[in-house]
């Protein structure tokens, strides 16, 4: 493979995303312990939640996959293609599940959060990030 391959990326986009944040966490540029509202003001309770509880899947935050609406509009309208702010207003219009760093519940929000405090952070989409990224660590055989 080369840097410049394209193949399908599902689930492995949120690998990336992490390698971006930690990335950007070693160049100094935000902590683990940053509160989530420090980048994201609109975040339920994210005066309590940190980043790194965004990575670890603690921060309690609801998934958006697990709602009907989500689910429905995907039976309807499979081909859509859905904005992150979309994806978090689901995710938002439900209780978080528990209290930040009070338990573990596997959540897509986190890493659509972890995606835009990059873009943030960055002034680019995570994808570019990831992109530089990937071109700094990848040395092609000669």
């Amino acid at each position: 493979m080369s840097a410049d391959d394209h193949i399908r990326v599902g689930s492995v986009t949120k690998t990336w995303t992490t390698t971006v944040i930690l990335q950007l966490v070693q160049e100094g540029k935000l902590s683990l312990d940053d509160p989530v509202s420090k980048h994201r003001p609109d975040v339920p309770g994210g005066d309590r939640i940190t980043v790194e509880q965004l990575l670890t899947m603690r921060s309690g935050l609801f998934n958006y996959t697990e709602t009907l609406e989500l689910n429905s509009a995907m039976d309807q309208e499979p081909q859509r293609v859905w904005e992150p702010e979309q994806l978090l207003a689901l995710a938002f219009a439900h209780p978080p599940y528990f209290g930040p760093g009070e338990g573990f519940h596997y959540s897509n929000t986190n890493t659509v959060l972890l995606g835009l405090i990059a873009e943030k952070i960055e002034g680019k989409p995570p994808g570019s990030i990831a992109r530089a990224l990937i071109g700094k660590i990848y040395r092609p055989a000669a």
